[in-house]
């Protein structure tokens, strides 16, 4: 029984030992975990930082460098902008045309060059004024600005009344054979065994000697031609 009991107790003691060698152990290792975590986390916290202030004075470098660049471009754009602003004062322009008539209050019509054009006046000008006392017809000189799409008018030079046709017209000398009075302004004149119309003025003292003549008498005249009309202008 004594021998038993010794060697039971010997059992719990070295159990005992042993125990207390683990548990040693252990602190040691839960107390060392923890230093070597925080040592290896500040080491980590401080190439962070590191790598942080490497990143902000990289952005600082880039900023410096690039602020003359802006510079530079920004500066040739405020230069360039009343040069392209600026604009250049319209000619005037002096030519003949004839006068078609006003169109509204602030608007002529002129031919010029055989193409009629609409050209602005200011209303209440004495130039309007003109226009509106002229005779259709009437040949003008002129100047005027074009500005955009609108042709203004400047100064009214010269006017004087067109030339008809029967000023330029040449009278031609014939032989017919008279018909008798068609109306109070025309008359029936056989000419080259053709009859054809003639025009005489209603109040002239010529259209009276048609008023007393025979029918079939040939006489001798002159006369125009003023596009499709024939002008009678003398009796022979």
């Amino acid at each position: 029984m004594k021998k038993w009991s010794m060697i039971l107790g010997a059992v719990v003691l070295a159990g005992g030992i042993l125990g207390a060698c683990s548990e040693s152990e252990t602190k040691e290792q839960t107390t060392d975990k923890p230093e070597k975590e925080t040592a290896e986390q500040s080491g980590q916290d401080t190439e962070v930082q590191q790598g942080n202030e490497g990143t902000t004075q990289e952005p600082a470098d880039k900023e410096t460098t690039q602020a003359p660049e802006t510079n530079k471009e920004t500066t040739p754009s405020t230069e360039k902008k009343p040069d392209s602003n600026t604009q250049q004062p319209a000619a005037v322009t002096e030519t003949k045309g004839t006068f078609n008539g006003v169109a509204d209050p602030h608007t002529v019509e002129i031919e010029v060059n055989g193409q009629p054009q609409s050209f602005q006046v200011a209303p209440d000008s004495d130039m309007m004024k003109k226009f509106d006392q002229m005779e259709e017809g009437t040949e003008v000189t002129f100047t005027y600005k074009k500005e955009g799409e609108q042709l203004i008018l400047q100064e009214l030079k010269a006017q004087a009344p067109a030339k008809t046709n029967s000023d330029t017209a040449a009278a031609i000398e014939t032989h017919g054979t008279f018909n008798g009075v068609a109306d109070p302004h025309t008359v029936e004149i056989e000419v080259d065994g053709q009859p054809q119309a003639f025009q005489v003025d209603p109040n002239s003292d010529m259209m009276k000697k048609f008023d007393q003549m025979e029918e079939g008498t040939e006489f001798s005249f002159t006369y125009k031609k003023e596009g499709e009309q024939l002008i009678i202008q003398e009796l022979k």
